[in-house]
């Protein structure tokens, strides 16, 4: 994290309460180890956001956290990571958090 917080206790507060969830207590762990050995792939999770979205425009919903997550997933398929677990979407959230270089102009 990028202020120094220890990510494995903010996942163990999280785990503690209301946001328990599977998908927290696995892909967490997961993420603070950075194990990205496949589960569910991301190409394959890409494919199945795909179809969703295509469905709710068919049916004419608007579903904007999903397509915000395709994206990512997008990115992450664009920079190699078709074959990591979904997890891995992390690299997609701490490249956007890096600071601007303050070198470039």
């Amino acid at each position: 994290m990028r202020e120094g917080e220890d990510a494995s206790l903010v996942r163990q507060a999280l785990l503690g309460g209301s946001a328990y969830g599977r998908i927290l207590e696995v892909h967490g762990q997961r993420t603070l180890e950075e194990n990205f050995d496949p589960g569910f792939k991301t190409r394959l999770h890409r494919k199945d956001l795909a179809s969703v979205l295509a469905e709710a425009q068919r049916l004419g919903m608007a579903l904007p956290a999903t397509a915000l997550a395709a994206q990512h997933l997008r990115a992450l398929l664009d920079g190699g990571g078709a074959e990591l677990d979904s997890a891995a979407l992390i690299r997609v959230v701490e490249a956007l958090s890096q600071p601007p270089d303050a070198t470039a102009t």
